[in-house]
């Protein structure tokens, strides 16, 4: 599967991210990881009621880390947790995945629903990994996404120094300069949001670093 920021947009609450494509809940699984963490996980209660009070005022259902586990006969969270709390709005026979249904008005929003069906989902993760953005209008879509987030990710973009270019994951070369700082020895970009939301350093927000022991050198 290949997405491009076109395809995707998202809301960031704390470290969890909305995918508004739809998919089935393995497919929805299987981009989680590739590009975050996993599904999201709600081990906790409190997890669960913050990530409801953050998507209230949304008229959307997406699918959560949460299945179940027939040989068990028990829902379990993708990290093998259980859940350990009751909020269900229905237990459909045949449903094996959740999802969350943020649009009902009490707290109990979780829907066992068959695993093809097609939905949005919420990826669990630190940061995001985009692995092209070979059209400057991408990279301003996902500027424009992420200003108000005072964050760091890595790109799908890496110097490759035979060649004396920098180019993304896929093969395409950078055709756009939005560099902030480009580091002797940096291989590797990220975008600084943080940077994006000043005015002295709008639109340049790509940087290069490498490591060193553990430790970011920036020079």
């Amino acid at each position: 599967l290949h997405f491009t920021v076109l395809e995707l947009f998202f809301f960031i609450i704390s470290h969890y991210f909305l995918v508004q494509r739809p998919m089935p809940w393995l497919r929805a699984q299987e981009f989680c990881q590739r590009h975050y963490v996993d599904l999201a996980i709600l081990s906790t209660e409190a997890q669960y009621l913050t990530l409801l009070s953050a998507t209230a005022a949304n008229n959307i259902s997406f699918w959560l880390g949460l299945r179940y586990q027939s040989t068990l006969n028990v829902w379990a969270w993708v990290n093998g947790d259980e859940l350990s709390y009751e909020h269900w709005y229905k237990r459909n026979p045949g449903g094996h995945c959740a999802s969350l249904e943020a649009m009902l008005e009490k707290d109990q929003k979780l829907l066992a629903r068959y695993c093809d069906e097609l939905h949005m989902s919420v990826c669990q993760g630190e940061q995001l990994v985009c692995h092209g953005l070979t059209v400057e209008a991408q990279y301003l879509t996902l500027l424009s996404a992420t200003a108000a987030n005072n964050i760091s990710f890595w790109l799908g973009l890496r110097y490759q120094s035979t060649l004396n270019v920098w180019a993304w994951v896929n093969g395409d070369e950078l055709s756009y300069e939005h560099w902030y700082k480009r580091n002797p020895g940096g291989h590797c970009a990220s975008l600084e949001t943080l940077w994006a939301m000043g005015t002295c350093y709008k639109h340049l927000s790509l940087l290069t670093f490498h490591q060193k022991n553990n430790h970011k050198i920036y020079q």
